[in-house]
């Protein structure tokens, strides 16, 4: 009797605490909430990324323990992937490279400012093990160059030719409209250079003269003959200019 006077006076107790007082339960909760939800949510946040964080570590070593085991199953079946795929590959490689070329080359800059003398010493290995690949390959470069500057010279000579002379034009017209306007100042300067170089200009001047003798007289002919009647006028004004005067007889 004594027992079952306990029993439910003890079940009394828990109806007042959870039946009768769940306003004030409710509202404790509440209040407790808005006080200190912010610490909690941090609390629960920090457990979730200390989790996360653990969660991956956990998979980065089971991989490396993996990539250790099979590394040479691994690596080939990357190599067949990448036979098997090469063109898919190469596309998505250079899309990726014309969208992030700013990036990558500010990467590289950084890179090189960082690890300068490594990178020299990569190069200059490299180059000794592959010389006379990398030869070859320049050789060949160079001749694909080459033939295919000669296909577009052939194709468009005449536009190529007529743009040249443009070019030479518009430069000729430049540099004299450039000597008009610094007439003096130019003048000065050669003759400066002239004296202070006399000796060295009349040796380039020598050797230039026996290298393209033939040449000059070509050129001379040429002239002569283009301009015989200007020298015949000029000739016979310096005969003239040039004889003595008669002595007057007595």
């Amino acid at each position: 009797m004594k027992g079952l006077a306990k029993s439910l006076h003890s079940k009394n107790r828990r109806g007042q605490r959870h039946g009768l007082n769940k306003e004030a339960t409710a509202e404790g909760q509440k209040e407790y909430s808005n006080t200190n939800g912010d610490t909690k949510d941090k609390r629960i946040r920090a457990r979730k990324e200390n989790k996360m964080a653990n969660k991956k570590e956990q998979q980065r070593i089971k991989m490396k323990q993996y990539y250790h085991m099979h590394k040479e199953l691994i690596k080939e079946n990357q190599k067949q992937y990448r036979e098997a795929n090469r063109e898919v590959i190469e596309r998505k490689l250079k899309q990726y490279r014309e969208s992030h070329r700013e990036v990558i080359k500010e990467r590289l800059k950084e890179y090189y400012r960082n690890n300068k003398d490594l990178v020299r010493e990569r190069k200059r290995r490299y180059w000794l093990e592959n010389a006379d690949r990398l030869r070859s390959k320049n050789r060949e470069r160079k001749e694909a160059i080459r033939i295919r500057n000669r296909s577009y010279y052939l194709k468009n000579k005449e536009a190529i030719r007529s743009k040249q002379e443009n070019n030479k034009e518009a430069s000729r017209k430049r540099k004299r409209e450039h000597y008009i306007n610094n007439k003096a100042i130019l003048d000065l300067k050669g003759k400066q250079y002239r004296i202070q170089n006399r000796e060295a200009l009349k040796e380039k001047l020598k050797l230039y003269r026996l290298k393209n003798r033939e040449v000059i007289r070509e050129r001379q002919r040429e002239y002569r003959l283009k301009n015989k009647e200007i020298l015949k006028l000029k000739q016979k004004e310096y005969y003239k200019n040039s004889r003595r005067p008669r002595l007057s007889k007595k």
